[in-house]
């Protein structure tokens, strides 16, 4: 900010300041006896509402200051705020009634009121009756020094919530968060080709339910002669190595040197995939078969998923099954420099088995990473897991909650199992990555769980099949070579919007993996460009 006699900035990002240059602009008004106006807010869109708001404030007093929530406390969701802080207060600055921006660095105005000592704060009209505690410490702020405390008249009504959900997913943006979501956290993709190297030859164990996932592809030849239904004539059939077959394949075709731990069914099916699985350089553990193979098929026409048949029954392991799936496991883990649990509701991970795989593992300090399709119950099994992988609608399910903040579900379920960190997919493309810090001596929290969203990458959509179990491989892949939770992130994000171009399980390269890389370089460095040139 250039000092000058002149309120009217030549330009208008010269009205941005720092909270020294802030103060010492206030005392100069105060000097000259000019009366100073503050609102603050958010201000994500600045839409027609917004405008009036401002013009009403200045009209107040002869100066105004817009104070606007930094971005780690726009509490509106996590894929918000939309526009960056550096972005929304450019757009303020623009404006010809605003005088002043500040970035304030705190949940509330409290402490900056206490500051600053506006003469007139002034907030929406539909704050008037509003009882938040919150608003009513800014209020005495405020009063405490003799200011006052008036509501704008509210005749334009805008939300910028509303505004944002209407908008169609806009390439721009995605790109400004991805770039906002590397600076945040210190990402500079073009470092992390390196770590994708680092992942080959890693010894990773995965424990868990295989499932056979078959695609009968059909002809739909019209409606049944019978009855309203639609008949459907078989073309052709394809079967992919899901669950925690897919999983370790996955790992395997990133160089990774995998020992898997299941159960596959007694016949032939289960033969085959076993047999794929050893092509695919998957090391098979022995331990009790199935008396079938869990199998899933989807009936597809054209494009279209219709339905699916599940045959993929509950079938638990018997005391000694158990006991001889935790011993095989104790006897590599030392070995291994991650452990995967990957729980299909199969029966293949209980109490009696995980227990004291994860007791050792814990001693060990070996990475341990899990994700559970099963009841709410069947989380508590993965106590002190390092990361927890799962969609939203798992997660809401292992809390038995669906309508609390996305936070506050995270927060449930790091407490419920005591894990560190949680990556959270949202509608199989956007992914928030979770982490928290418990106090060792008061096993107390340090702070509130901490959520960062990462939009998903934009581009072709075959198939979602998949994208969960590489979100899962790749993010615990990531972390046993030494990445932080959010390159993690962004590496496993880069991993599902390749995965979702194949039809059903396709274990994506290194090579695609890399190249998908170089996509989120461009798009930041792309975003970078344009901030810097606005």
């Amino acid at each position: 900010m250039r000092d000058s006699d002149d309120p009217v900035l030549a330009d208008p990002v010269d009205k941005i300041c720092s909270l020294e240059q802030l103060l010492a602009w206030r005392e100069q008004a105060a000097a000259a006896g000019r009366k100073v106006v503050q609102c603050h807010g958010c201000f994500d869109i600045v839409h027609p509402g917004h405008v009036q708001y401002l013009q009403f404030a200045k009209n107040q007093g002869d100066l105004l200051l817009v104070s606007l929530s930094g971005d780690d406390f726009v509490n509106k969701g996590v894929d918000r705020p939309l526009i960056g802080q550096d972005l929304r207060a450019q757009s303020l600055a623009a404006l010809a009634c605003v005088d002043r921006v500040y970035v304030n660095q705190h949940p509330t105005a409290i402490q900056l009121l206490q500051q600053v000592r506006p003469d007139v704060y002034i907030k929406g009209r539909e704050y008037e009756k509003n009882q938040d505690p919150r608003f009513e410490a800014e209020q005495q702020a405020v009063m405490s020094h003799g200011g006052q405390v008036l509501f704008s008249s509210g005749e334009v009504v805008f939300s910028s919530t509303e505004l944002i959900h209407s908008l169609q997913r806009d390439d721009y943006l995605c790109g400004h968060k991805i770039e906002r979501f590397c600076r945040r956290n210190q990402i500079d993709a073009r470092q992390l080709e390196p770590i994708i190297e680092r992942c080959r030859g890693l010894k990773v164990m995965v424990i868990g339910d295989y499932v056979l996932d078959r695609y009968q592809r059909c002809e739909a030849a019209a409606l049944a002669d019978d009855g309203p239904m639609l008949s459907l004539r078989p073309l052709r059939q394809q079967e992919f190595d899901g669950g925690a077959g897919a999983i370790a394949t996955q790992l395997a075709a990133l160089g990774a040197q995998v020992t898997l731990l299941s159960r596959f069914g007694a016949d032939s099916a289960g033969q085959d995939a076993q047999r794929r699985l050893r092509q695919a350089h998957v090391i098979l553990a022995d331990c009790t078969p199935r008396r079938k193979t869990a199998c899933r098929t989807r009936y597809l026409a054209e494009a279209s998923k219709l339905f699916e048949l599940d045959e993929a029954a509950h079938e638990p392991l018997d005391v000694a099954g158990a006991n001889a799936l935790a011993q095989t496991a104790l006897a590599q883990l030392r070995q291994c420099d991650a452990l995967i649990f990957a729980d299909r509701n199969g029966g293949v991970l209980s109490a009696r088995s995980v227990e004291p795989i994860l007791t050792v593992a814990a001693a060990m300090k070996k990475f341990v990473a899990a994700d559970s399709a099963a009841q709410q119950g069947q989380w508590a099994l993965f106590q002190k897991a390092n990361l927890l992988c799962l969609s939203e609608r798992r997660l809401r399910r292992a809390v038995a909650d669906p309508s609390s903040s996305l936070n506050a579900a995270a927060c449930a379920l790091l407490d419920m199992t005591g894990a560190a960190e949680a990556v959270v997919s949202l509608g199989r493309r956007d992914l928030v990555a979770f982490d928290q810090h418990r106090d060792e001596q008061s096993g107390q929290w340090e702070h509130r769980v901490r959520g960062e969203y990462l939009p998903g990458l934009d581009g072709p959509q075959v198939d979602a099949l998949g994208s969960e179990d590489a979100l899962l491989a790749v993010a615990t892949l990531a972390r046993a070579a030494g990445a932080s939770l959010h390159v993690a992130t962004l590496l496993a994000s880069c991993a599902m919007a390749v995965q979702m171009r194949h039809a059903g399980h396709q274990p994506i390269s290194a090579a695609e993996l890399r190249g998908q890389l170089r996509h989120v370089q461009r798009v930041a460095d792309n975003s970078a460009s344009l901030r810097v040139a606005g």
